[in-house]
């Protein structure tokens, strides 16, 4: 049987260049048909590339949908995480290239968004932890114009503010 010979880098360099001419290389690494990390870098300092970002990404964001469930529906932090994770979950499920779910979440690198949905969860931990939609009064705002400017009083406030306003 013969010996298969290495391929010999000029020719694996005549590979990349074609490649290159053909549109397949982008940010420094060969692109495939497998899916492979296209970027080497993020271009962050302290920020590697994570190789998985999409996939992380997604169970990332199921984790944070699932960890928000003990909030009460109503409460406008869950309202605006669900919003939020759910579009990017949504996003990466619908688009298996990285470059377009970063273009189309338009909120930075998949990385950046990985280590951001790190910290909501650790807020959401504490957020829990404290009840803190205990905290939050929901008492819609009410806007009363005054010649010299405009105040806003909570509505429990705004008969007394009217009457006061009125003489009575």
């Amino acid at each position: 049987s013969r010996a298969t010979r290495p391929t010999p880098p000029t020719t694996m360099w005549a590979t990349a260049v074609r490649a290159a001419r053909a549109g397949a290389l982008r940010g420094g690494a060969l692109a495939s048909h497998r899916g492979i990390v296209t970027k080497t870098s993020t271009g962050l300092v302290g920020m590697a590339v994570d190789p998985n970002g999409r996939a992380n990404l997604i169970a990332i964001c199921k984790k944070i949908l699932e960890e928000l469930k003990p909030i009460p529906e109503r409460n406008q932090y869950r309202i605006d995480c669900e919003k939020e994770y759910g579009f990017m979950l949504r996003t990466c499920e619908q688009i298996d290239d990285e470059e377009k779910i970063e273009e189309e979440i338009g909120n930075g690198q998949l990385e950046e968004l990985i280590d951001f949905a790190e910290d909501e969860l650790k807020l959401i931990d504490m957020y829990i932890e404290g009840k803190w939609w205990q905290h939050v009064d929901d008492a819609e705002l009410v806007v009363i114009e005054d010649s010299m400017q405009s105040k806003y009083v909570r509505a429990e406030h705004a008969q007394k503010e009217k009457e006061a306003a009125e003489g009575k």
